[in-house]
């Protein structure tokens, strides 16, 4: 068979792909040996108990789990891990049994650096060189020269945290009795209907499971995909899950359970139960295949303990992970979260900090901690989007001018930036992918980037947008004052003190532009609704895991979106095959058409020269706007956490340290 697909798909087929993938990534992926048998151990760690009665194990275990082992209440280690276990490379060294890791999040019910620090486990994971995929529940795999069918091997013997069997049943459970109920799941994603029809998902044998896509799908592994752990599992425990499905237990008796726990009907009950945080339970009874399972919940704290039927080994031949158990504060502010880092009440924040508080967190290490710098894996911190399709019939043709964009970039102080908020440690350029990628041109990351007013007031008086009488002001064609509105949802990055900079910088050049901070419910209803003048977000997507498969911030309209303005009504008209939405101009058309050309075939190059395309229609267009990049991340750790890595790479792409297997951390004890 040619290495291409033969299969041809139309515009709106491939629009509902929402999570194809590249070839460079596939690459990488395809043939993936399955993980080397764990060796004895050659040292069993100080702290480990004296193994129980009976032959010699071949693992090790923490000793709270050998004196349940001793009570009877546990079979032995051996028993409890998989034949196909998974040997983890240490950062380090090999680590020691023990210890409470604190920590700390501002969500009482969301993700926080517990759920962070303690990772997500997918079917496949990142790779530690943040390019790919590599295996994880699934030892290894397998795909069809076509793209359309991968096979998905997993670890023969793994186990829930309750010590029922994991196997491909789980895997079938949640995709016929889940994601094909109605009821449960009313609106598929589009990830699993790639040319407008279902995947089609099958248990070859209990640990072999076959996905079979209708159109060339060979970036199914990467991230919108559920199988790479971050979105709603692609698996869930059948045997505990079964007892609330009226399947498999009579609805009479799910819809009794349902009003007892105050819901209305039987699956928002099943819903709520099958909840997890990146497959960490919410419910102290639920089964995980997590490193931990929460044994309490409150308006105050989480809190978490080792799962005894943990899969993964290091390669001493230690059950992991070597942490007891963690707990999360839970904080009312991020005032609350400083003060418990610089008075040493924390052992490890991840995603809480921020860099304005850098000099704070260095002037306090005396308390117990070190502050690290992680590398962001953001093209920008923050990127400005003009809405390219606002109902406006004066600022449209405005803002949908190249030279306006180029204008406004040009007009960006980003030293200014980068001095005043980042201390001198970020990097002032254009939005694009991350010098890392395989994509990345420098041209790319200096395009209109320079701070230059004078060329930012030709491009603006070359548009005729004149100024008012005082010279204050530039004016719309229509003799109003040239003055637009930016609604933003301010997280994770220093949004707000960005924009305060900008803003000024924009006035300098005769532009009014003033800001509003909404809630994140509220920039899910306008920015999808079309009704944002300006929007804007942080430039993640930038690595080669993620820009392949959702370029949007770099001028391809995937999807409507919350966190995207620029191309409301052109997205639309994709995912509608132009049924809805605006028609776009050519230059976005040939944006589409680089987009599937990258994603659909299975030759590097050509997937290699559309990307590349793309980012280069981003350099000159500047479809979004970008601030400063590459910016540190203000990391912190406790004295005593060991097997944390000094430098890393910090965002979403990556999960944060999830690709740095956190199962590996330990606390020093004594």
């Amino acid at each position: 068979m040619s290495k291409r697909s033969k299969m041809s798909i139309s515009r709106r087929q491939f629009i509902q792909l929402s999570a194809v993938t590249a070839a460079g990534a596939l690459a990488a992926a395809c043939g993936g040996a399955p993980a080397p048998a764990a060796e004895a151990p050659a040292e069993a760690p100080a702290a480990a108990p004296q193994a129980p009665a009976g032959p010699p194990s071949q693992y090790n275990e923490a000793p709270m789990l050998a004196a349940r082992v001793q009570a009877g209440e546990l079979p032995p280690v051996d028993e409890r891990l998989p034949v196909d276990v998974e040997v983890v490379a240490v950062e380090n060294e090999i680590g020691e049994y023990g210890g409470t890791l604190r920590t700390v999040t501002i969500r009482a019910e969301g993700y926080g650096d517990d759920t962070i620090t303690m990772g997500c486990e997918g079917l496949v994971r990142t790779a530690r060189d943040a390019s790919s995929v590599a295996p994880n529940l699934a030892k290894s795999w397998d795909f069809s020269e076509d793209g359309t069918v991968l096979t998905l091997y997993l670890r023969e013997g793994m186990k829930w945290s309750d010590g029922a069997p994991f196997t491909a049943d789980d895997i079938m459970y949640w995709y016929e009795d889940v994601l094909l109920n109605p009821d449960i799941t009313p609106a598929i994603a589009a990830f699993w209907r790639p040319g407008g029809e279902m995947i089609k998902v099958e248990k070859v044998d209990d640990y072999t499971v076959r996905y079979t896509s209708p159109a060339p799908n060979p970036l199914i592994l990467l991230f919108d995909s559920p199988l790479r752990g971050t979105q709603p599992s692609a698996y869930q425990p059948k045997h505990w899950m079964q007892q609330f499905h009226p399947k498999y237990t009579p609805q009479e008796e799910v819809e009794t359970l349902a009003r007892a726990d105050g819901y209305e009907t039987w699956w928002q009950f099943y819903t709520q139960k099958a909840n997890t945080i990146w497959g960490t339970p919410l419910h102290i009874d639920q089964p995980s295949m997590c490193a931990y399972v929460m044994t309490s919940k409150d308006s105050e704290q989480r809190t978490y303990e080792r799962n005894p039927y943990y899969w993964k080994v290091d390669e001493a031949g230690n059950q992991l992970p070597y942490i007891d158990n963690v707990t999360a504060r839970i904080a009312q502010n991020r005032e609350i979260i400083n003060n418990m880092i610089i008075t040493g009440q924390l052992d490890v924040a991840i995603f809480e900090p921020s860099i304005e508080n850098f000099p704070l967190y260095r002037e306090n290490e005396s308390a117990g901690y070190r502050t690290l710098n992680w590398q962001s894996v953001l093209g920008s911190d923050v990127i400005y989007q003009l809405n390219l399709t606002i109902d406006d019939p004066v600022l449209r043709p405005i803002f949908q001018d190249a030279r306006f964009r180029q204008a406004l970039s040009l007009a960006i102080n980003r030293d200014e930036i980068n001095e005043v908020l980042y201390f001198g440690l970020a990097t002032p350029r254009q939005h694009t992918v991350i010098p890392d990628s395989k994509y990345f041109e420098e041209a790319y990351a200096t395009a209109f980037a320079a701070y230059d007013p004078d060329e930012a007031n030709r491009l603006l008086d070359e548009m005729g947008l004149e100024w008012d009488a005082n010279h204050e002001f530039r004016l719309r064609p229509d003799g109003q004052r040239m003055a637009w509105l930016l609604e933003y949802f301010p997280v994770e990055t220093p949004k707000t003190p960005v924009t305060e900079l900008v803003v000024d910088h924009w006035r300098e050049v005769g532009l009014d532009v003033t800001f509003k901070e909404i809630t994140g419910e509220l920039s899910t209803q306008r920015y999808p609704a079309n009704l944002v003048q300006m929007g804007l977000w942080h430039g993640d997507y930038a690595t080669d895991v993620l820009f392949p498969q959702l370029p949007s911030f770099f001028g391809v309209p995937c999807y409507v979106g919350w966190s995207r303005t620029w191309d409301v009504q052109w997205a639309r008209w994709y995912q509608t095959d132009g049924a809805e939405g605006e028609e776009p101009p050519e230059e976005i058309k040939a944006q589409w058409d680089r987009w599937l050309r990258m994603t659909t075939t299975l030759d590097e190059q050509a997937q290699l020269e559309a990307g590349k395309e793309i980012l280069a229609s981003q350099a000159e267009n500047l479809w979004t706007i970008g601030t400063v990049g590459l910016a540190p991340h203000p990391v912190i750790a406790g004295n005593t956490l060991s097997n944390f890595p000094d430098e890393a790479f910090h965002g979403w792409d990556v999960i944060w340290s999830n690709y740095l297997h956190p199962e590996q951390f330990y606390l020093k004890q004594g």
